[in-house]
């Protein structure tokens, strides 16, 4: 309907299913959300494409697909840059940098005395007086 493309015209048989190969083969990372975002910006006139590219003339073809898609990859990498840079990490001081070390260092000591502490062992005392 958003193309134009009536029922009788849909792609049949061999058609579909090379169709559907090829969609498969070369638009596979792309969600079923973006395809329809693709067609429907195509629709709309946002894509880098002629009025005539748009229009399917009833024949809904790989070489039709294809165009359509391109031009959608082309506005979403465009897009893509325009979002915002992510928040920078923030870096830790001299201070905070040693503390961070030293957290580790006690960190590492406490968990070696937790497994030796687990050895059994026997502690005799000598209550002989030499």
């Amino acid at each position: 309907m958003l193309l134009g493309l009536r029922p009788q015209n849909y792609p049949v048989g061999l058609e579909a299913d090379f169709l559907t190969q090829y969609i498969v083969k070369n638009f596979a990372s792309h969600t079923n959300a973006e395809v329809r975002l693709a067609f429907d910006l195509a629709v709309a006139g946002r894509l880098a494409l002629d009025a005539r590219e748009v229009s399917c003339y009833e024949n809904f073809s790989v070489a039709y697909f294809a165009r359509i898609m391109q031009a959608y990859i082309a506005w979403a990498r465009e897009t893509y840059q325009l979002l915002p840079d992510k928040r920078p990490v923030p870096r830790r001081t001299p201070e905070q940098e040693a503390s961070w070390h030293l957290d580790i260092k006690l960190g590492w000591a406490f968990h070696c005395l937790k497994e030796i502490n687990k050895f059994p062992c026997k502690l005799k005392l000598s209550t002989r007086e030499a």
